[in-house]
């Protein structure tokens, strides 16, 4: 599961990058195991779409901003830790 993952992503490497959709985020959040988040937010009005974070029984987490980044005049990256 993903304790698992985690524990051996750890121990291996110290740290890591994870990269995945709605559920693998909300897990990894759910069981504290993330020290940052990374967003990405691209200007596209899709109309429709998969929530980025589904509602939840957990209670809200506070973050702290950390910075936020223009890429190619397109792209805004926001970085908040935990």
């Amino acid at each position: 599961g993903v304790d698992a993952l985690a524990a051996h992503l750890k121990q291996q490497h110290g740290h890591a990058w994870v990269v995945g959709g709605t559920q693998l985020q909300s897990a990894f959040i759910e069981k504290k195991l993330l020290d940052s988040l990374e967003i990405y937010e691209m200007p596209v009005f899709l109309g429709d779409g998969i929530a980025l974070f589904p509602a939840s029984k957990h209670p809200a987490y506070a973050l702290q901003a950390m910075s936020a980044e223009l890429i190619a005049e397109k792209v805004i990256k926001k970085v908040y830790y935990f």
